[in-house]
């Protein structure tokens, strides 16, 4: 497997992506990437993914819109599912972040097998969120922001975690376009698309055809990092879309007769991405700013603290952030 800086020409339609933990880095330098199911310890926990595939998304276009999509999952999740109770002493999420790090490096879930990262991807985190980090339910109070705020939480403390692979597949050998996927029931086939599709049934991905995206000294960048890259270079390249690739639709209404009559009009899902920068830029500045109101005070303490790069010395509520 090599190791390559993210080029121009790698974010055009021909580039095939793949997510994982990083911990899986050196599993996948020796054996590629070897298909899974939906199954955990013999029983089956995703009815959307019951063959063994590996998946990826095509394009910039593609992996942008699957990140979208994987933040806008999440946030259905913490605000809907019926699962995750709303109570009046319910966890306001707020320490959401240190949950996900422990969870994506050293599985809280005795159910989940332990081999490799020791979870197996997004059912293990659907099963993590509902069963263990918010088992004992979610706030009633929390507002639209507090939802957004644990969502960028959850995505971003994923991405920060794990690495970017491209892939330089080929139609026939390792995939095939009318190949389909399952729907989220795991009821009906559908086709495959952009942003979710797939490999051949049972088929590894030979390290030969992979690369891990890395920084000029060869050291794996973050998932987070070249996303937002991707996202820079889509907005240069885009100037006038108001906003990144997310799922699109066009709305209707049924008529009396019962037949859906389209208005032209295109609704899109929230642009979670350009979203979560925004919010990391806004925690950035909250932070330089309390830095400088540090150093204007010469607390020593403090400013011991900043030049050891120990800030988890500070007492957490003076840090406290507000997105």
């Amino acid at each position: 497997m090599k190791k390559v800086i993210l080029k121009e020409e790698y974010l055009n339609d021909k580039s095939f992506w793949h997510i994982t933990n990083k911990l899986n880095l050196k599993s996948i330098a020796e054996n590629g990437l070897v298909p899974r199911d939906g199954k955990r310890n013999g029983v089956s926990k995703s009815d959307e993914d019951p063959i063994s595939r590996v998946f990826f998304s095509h394009g910039l276009k593609g992996v942008l819109e699957q990140a979208n999509n994987l933040a806008y999952i999440i946030n259905s999740i913490i605000k809907t599912d019926k699962e995750i109770k709303r109570t009046k002493n319910g966890d306001d999420g707020k320490n959401i972040k240190e949950k996900m790090v422990d969870f994506l490096n050293n599985s809280t879930n005795d159910n989940i097998e332990k081999n490799d990262s020791q979870n197996g991807g997004f059912i293990d985190l659907v099963i993590f969120l509902k069963e263990d980090a918010f088992k004992d339910g979610l706030n009633e109070k929390l507002t639209e922001h507090d939802y957004d705020v644990i969502t960028y939480d959850i995505v971003k403390t994923i991405w920060e975690n794990s690495i970017c692979l491209r892939a330089d597949l080929k139609e026939g050998i390792d995939y095939n376009w009318d190949d389909t996927n399952f729907n989220a029931d795991g009821t009906k086939k559908v086709s495959m698309t952009q942003k979710n599709m797939h490999g051949l049934e049972g088929h590894a991905i030979n390290t030969e055809v992979l690369e891990v995206i890395t920084d000029e000294q060869g050291n794996p960048r973050t998932t987070w990092d070249v996303f937002k890259q991707m996202a820079r270079y889509y907005k240069k390249e885009n100037p006038n879309k108001d906003y990144l690739p997310v799922e699109e639709w066009e709305s209707g209404f049924t008529n009396d007769e019962g037949q859906i009559v389209y208005t032209g009009e295109i609704k899109h899902e929230k642009d979670f991405l350009s979203m979560f920068i925004e919010m990391e830029e806004k925690e950035k500045t909250k932070r330089e700013r309390f830095i400088d109101d540090i150093s204007d005070n010469g607390n020593l303490r403090y400013q011991n603290a900043i030049n050891n790069n120990a800030l988890k010395e500070i007492d957490n509520k003076q840090l406290e952030i507000e997105k």
